[in-house]
């Protein structure tokens, strides 16, 4: 596919837009921030997705091993009721990853 020049923009708000990107990109980034700001641009992130951003922050920050949950484990495991009842365990296995 081969284009040959550019086509004007349709209406007037267009081809202002065209025009203030076009000379934004010439300016200084002080100068072509202002220039986005005065036209109206804007981005609002909803409720939902700052909440799904602070849950990715929040495991980011999670230490990758638990030492309190190991320690806990193994004192199960010391004690003997980990794995006491295999039945039950898988059970429990099985609910977990059927999110029941």
């Amino acid at each position: 596919m081969r284009i040959h020049g550019q086509q004007p923009p349709a209406d007037a708000e267009a081809a202002r837009r065209l025009e203030l990107a076009r000379t934004s990109a010439d300016r200084p980034a002080g100068t072509a921030q202002a220039a986005k700001t005065a036209s109206g641009d804007r981005v609002e992130v909803s409720t939902d997705a700052q909440l799904v951003s602070a849950a990715i922050q929040a495991a980011q920050d999670a230490p990758a091993i638990r030492p309190e949950a190991v320690e806990r484990g193994r004192r199960a495991l010391e004690s003997g009721s980990l794995g006491a009842d295999a039945d039950r365990l898988a059970q429990r296995i099985v609910d977990t990853l059927l999110g029941e």
